[in-house]
């Protein structure tokens, strides 16, 4: 197995694992699990490495929010990775990014409101 084929089986293994335990209610927005996936043939390991409570909301990564694949690659892409930095950018800003159209907006803005963040956008 090459070293390319290793990161994309991890990265895999650590989405589906991540998925697993949001749908089983182990993971909720504020709860943040840190896991290493560990691949050696012919045995796969998952270390959870770090359980802990989230100080506040604007501490919650946007990654546990399941917004979507092409607001995840915007956000990532523009280096925001937490509801506090989306909080500090006004919606000029982010119709600065390629691909952040007014249906991601509104995606987004309703995703923070689930959580009670209110994003002060005008969609």
């Amino acid at each position: 197995m090459t070293k390319i084929e290793k990161r994309i089986l991890q990265s895999t293994l650590a989405a589906l694992i991540h998925e697993k335990m949001k749908a089983d209610g182990m993971v909720k927005p504020g709860l943040r699990l840190e896991f290493t996936v560990v691949v050696k043939s012919p045995q796969t390991r998952v270390y959870i490495t770090e359980v802990s409570d989230v100080a506040s909301v604007n501490d919650i990564p946007l990654f546990d929010l399941d917004l979507g694949v092409r607001i995840h690659n915007v956000v990532n892409n523009a280096n925001i990775r937490t509801v506090g930095d989306i909080r500090l950018k006004t919606l000029r800003q982010m119709y600065q990014y390629r691909h952040f159209k007014r249906v991601s907006a509104k995606r987004l803005k309703d995703k923070l409101a689930e959580i009670g963040v209110d994003l002060d956008w005008d969609v």
